[in-house]
């Protein structure tokens, strides 16, 4: 994932959206995007959108399985919170397993 693309605002959705939303709003991307639903429109259009839909579906190919989506989110909390906080890091409750 690059640091200045975020999968959810590409696909118009609040950050760590679940998946039902995903869904919905691949469907209607897809429909909008695909290269069936755009013959006759100029080439560059056309291209454009081939591109768009292409974007799409690999967001939503990493978005759709639940493992990949919490690495992503997690790497997207990171990178834009400047790190996670943990429980298992912070020695306020008593303990903590220290930086490892």
């Amino acid at each position: 994932m690059q640091k200045d693309k975020n999968y959810y605002e590409i696909l118009g959705l609040p950050k760590y959206a679940p998946i039902e939303d995903i869904k919905g709003k691949y469907k209607s991307a897809v429909k909008y995007l695909h290269p069936d639903a755009n013959v006759g429109k100029p080439k560059a259009e056309v291209e454009r959108k081939r591109e768009k839909f292409e974007e799409i579906q690999r967001i939503y190919e990493e978005l759709s399985d639940a493992d990949a989506k919490k690495r992503y989110d997690l790497k997207l909390m990171i990178e834009t919170k400047g790190g996670v906080k943990s429980k298992y890091l912070d020695n306020s409750w008593g303990g903590g397993f220290g930086k490892f």
